[in-house]
């Protein structure tokens, strides 16, 4: 990935500081409702009805809960893809309910057993988690840069969609060459329109 800015690396550690600290005033069933609010309207978005499959994740403790995502991708018989940490990589299996899972190093629930791979071509979602979004989509991980890594070599027809809470969202998240946005962002008040440009957040639709 080479070597990062100084400055930009800096700026990243004192985001995820901040963003630490305004995801721990957040009280936990207030996590599940807005989290469940939040997964909501990314199932109302066209891009999910007109998946041919959704990536997914199991979220930690102080990521937006998507389960009812997962949920509804089961419920519409569309496949639904888990992340699996294969070394640095982080790769996806298919997942059905009931079938098992365990957690990873990072203690990541993941699925057991089944053939991992890249993400398939065709129109798919795949939900991003993050610590901090700008509405421009920049987004900013954990420092792993599993995530970006996926971006930057996801098959053409997939959408990728964040999803954060309100607290998430700052003016600007500070990016490296190597950090990708996403298509679109989901909040607490809706789906956000982004295309990683400047002046792209006046121009966002948000639906309800």
């Amino acid at each position: 990935m080479g070597q990062q800015d100084p400055q930009i690396a800096e700026s990243k550690r004192r985001f995820r500081r901040e963003i630490q600290r305004r995801l721990q005033a957040i009280q936990a069933s207030d996590a599940v409702r807005r989290g469940h609010e939040i997964s909501e309207h990314l199932t109302r978005t066209p891009e999910f009805a007109a998946a041919s499959f959704v990536a997914g994740y199991v979220s930690l403790a102080d990521e937006v809960r998507v389960d009812l995502v997962l949920a509804e991708a089961v419920v519409a018989g569309k496949p639904l893809l888990l992340p699996v940490l294969q070394g640095q990589r982080l790769l996806f299996a298919q997942w059905r309910p009931c079938s098992p899972l365990h957690r990873d190093v990072l203690g990541v629930l993941e699925p057991m057993g089944g053939a991992a791979g890249e993400l398939p071509p065709g129109q798919g979602v795949l939900v991003v988690p993050g610590r901090a979004f700008d509405l421009r989509g920049n987004r900013l991980g954990r420092g792993s840069g599993f995530y970006d890594r996926i971006l930057a070599r996801r098959p053409a027809g997939l959408v990728a969609i964040g999803v954060a809470f309100l607290e998430q969202i700052v003016p600007g998240v500070p990016a490296a060459v190597h950090d990708l946005p996403v298509d679109a962002l989901v909040t607490d008040d809706g789906i956000h329109r982004c295309d990683g440009s400047p002046g792209s957040a006046a121009r966002r639709a948000v639906e309800r």
